[in-house]
């Protein structure tokens, strides 16, 4: 019987560890971690107010944050968990950082926030090295909730997205962690294209002097545009110029 009421009191024993203590140990160190945050914003929402939303999190500490994009990975300080990217700053050489950063530095993770990206722009994006994707900061407690799940889990795609790109871009990331750098992001073709825009070439003279037909250089001009985020060709030179793709010599 002795025997009967220790087997019983082991069970009750164990029960309580798990069902009460356990959960309470592990939400206690989930409380006490600290992701260190490093963040590049724009115009469209602001410095302060990022960093006002961020505050209000007990969990996440901004430890650095610019307004310039250029020369971002010199002030970048050695603790940061997580690099936050606002993506209307990034249409010039933001997406770069992200693809420099996945290149160098293994256990760094990059969101991208936006409050009117599109989904060439989410897939940009990922393409580039990105961790992560949300929209709508502005809604309570999204951004950080967004800044925690990557941190714990690796990886964030705001629920907002409909399923399909989600899978994509999934697709995507999974690709770049497993092949750890990220391929050349123009093509050669696409390269002679930037450089024959910046001498002024129209696509019909560029076409001519390549011996391909207009469709195919205007197709370039697309995809290029698609990969850099940019609204115009003009945007898309800016974009290969800042990062260091092309050069005006």
């Amino acid at each position: 019987m002795s025997h009967g009421r220790n087997y019983n009191n082991k069970i009750v024993f164990w029960k309580f560890v798990i069902w009460d203590i356990f959960p309470t140990l592990v939400t206690n160190l989930y409380a006490v971690i600290m992701v260190n945050v490093a963040l590049i914003y724009g115009q469209t929402t602001g410095n302060v107010y990022i960093k006002s939303l961020l505050d209000k999190e007990e969990r996440i500490q901004v430890v650095c944050s610019s307004q310039q994009p250029s020369g971002f990975q010199e002030v970048l300080p050695a603790n940061t968990d997580v690099v936050l990217i606002e993506y209307e700053t990034a249409r010039t050489n933001g997406m770069e950082i992200c693809r420099h950063l996945h290149n160098q530095y293994e256990d760094l993770r990059t969101l991208v926030f936006s409050e009117t990206a599109k989904q060439d722009a989410i897939r940009v994006a990922f393409a580039s090295g990105a961790c992560g994707f949300v929209l709508n900061v502005i809604e309570h407690n999204k951004l950080a909730t967004a800044i925690l799940s990557m941190y714990t889990h690796g990886f964030y795609i705001d629920p907002a997205i409909d399923d399909k790109l989600r899978a994509e871009v999934h697709g995507t990331f999974r690709l770049l962690r497993d092949n750890h750098r990220i391929p050349p992001l123009f093509s050669g073709k696409e390269l002679i294209v930037l450089k024959m825009a910046c001498d002024q070439f129209s696509s019909i003279e560029m076409a001519d002097r390549l011996h391909v037909n207009v469709r195919t250089i205007d197709s370039h001009r697309k995809n290029i545009m698609t990969k850099c985020g940019a609204k115009n060709f003009v945007g898309a030179i800016i974009f290969a110029l800042r990062g260091g793709y092309i050069s005006l010599e």
